[in-house]
């Protein structure tokens, strides 16, 4: 009986301190957790000072419908481990992005929640459909972590351009295009043919120069190339409505499709070695009332005409009359100028008439007519 009494007791004994032992190892990972939870209280705002967050578009611009990606980078420069960074973004809805169901008509509302160690960065892809043509820039970004909120810069900015057109889009289009070119003005040249000889300028290559000439003249002369003929080409949209009673709604699309049409010639034309420019009366997301890319070749002057098309509102600003007398008073002379327009009066044939008198050829489309299966659809 003594044994099993004291054997009962050691039993109890060692019951008793197994429990005082998880108790305390239970009490200690608290007062861990306390201490923790309070140096974060107290670093917090040192954590976030260290923490950078940035963002950007896959792409600088992209047509109306296509994809494009936002990314989303966030570094911990700091010591400590950071849980649940939340990152709030508010975006149009007219780059859409699948998957957020938070927000409005006009905005989408989507958080990016980070789990971020000490010294590392993490980097996020979010998928974004381009409903829109337009400019469309992201500001800044709410940060939330342990109670702070704060804002941070964060820009990020996109070009939509206009959407490519449907094959009968293009033919209808095409139909406006197609006339004989009418410039004086060569921009391809015939390598195998010789107008003269001119002085050495710089840029021209070693093999053109002229060694008789140059001996002769004490001076570098290099063989002048004649030109094979191209097109010199001025598209000019009209934002104004006129007096044509159509409604507002109706005369957005139509100038809409204006824009699209002015995309896709810029591209034949570059395509094509031929000059194109365009003008075009309309206010502009970053406050102008007009836009105007001088008339040039390349596929630098492509992406020009197109960054213009996505500045522009549709809102005309100046007249159609005072664009046109801006590029005639800068001597605008073969060139065949296509203005479209849904409507024609008084300024624009005194326009027209001017410029074909300074040796251009002049051609109104009526966007009415143009877009008009486009608006029965």
């Amino acid at each position: 009986m003594g044994l099993e009494s004291n054997s009962n007791v050691r039993e109890f004994d060692i019951f008793v301190r197994t429990v005082l032992i998880i108790i305390g190892i239970l009490a200690s990972i608290a007062v861990l957790i306390c201490i923790i939870y309070l140096l974060y209280r107290v670093f917090r705002r040192y954590a976030l000072k260290n923490l950078e967050y940035k963002r950007y578009f896959t792409e600088k611009g992209a047509f109306e419908g296509q994809e494009a990606e936002l990314i989303e980078e966030l570094t911990n420069h700091s010591f400590l481990p950071m849980f649940r960074v939340d990152v709030e973004t508010h975006i149009t809805t007219k780059l859409y992005m699948p998957g957020v169901n938070s927000g409005n008509e006009i905005n989408q509302e989507f958080i990016s929640r980070f789990f971020v160690m000490p010294f590392t960065r993490i980097r996020r892809h979010h998928k974004v459909i381009l409903k829109k043509r337009g400019y469309y820039k992201l500001e800044s970004a709410k940060i939330s972590f342990m109670g702070i909120q704060l804002y941070l810069d964060s820009a990020a900015d996109i070009k939509v351009y206009p959407r490519e057109l449907f094959i009968e889009d293009i033919q209808k289009i095409n139909q406006c295009i197609q006339v004989s070119s009418v410039s004086n003005i060569p921009v391809i040249r015939d390598v195998f043919s010789f107008a003269g000889v001119r002085e050495y300028a710089y840029g021209d290559p070693i093999n053109i120069i002229n060694h008789k000439s140059t001996a002769r003249m004490g001076k570098i002369m290099v063989n002048d190339s004649e030109f094979v003929l191209g097109r010199r080409i001025l598209l000019c949209l009209n934002f104004q409505a006129g007096n044509t009673g159509i409604p507002v709604d109706e005369f957005t699309e139509i100038l809409e499709k204006s824009m699209e049409f002015a995309a896709y010639l810029a591209g034949e034309a570059v395509r094509k070695g031929w000059q194109i420019g365009l003008i075009a009366n309309c206010k502009t997301d970053d406050g102008g009332k007009s836009i105007k890319a001088d008339i040039g070749t390349g596929y630098g002057k492509y992406m020009e005409i197109l960054e213009a098309l996505s500045m522009a509102r549709t809102v005309f600003g100046h007249s159609i009359g005072r664009i046109i007398d801006q590029v005639a008073d800068e001597g605008l002379s073969n060139t065949e100028v296509f203005i479209f327009s849904t409507y024609m009066d008084q300024s624009i044939e005194k326009r027209m008439e001017m410029l074909t008198k300074k040796g251009n050829v002049v051609t109104v489309t009526d966007l009415k007519e143009a877009c008009a299966y486009e608006t029965q659809r």
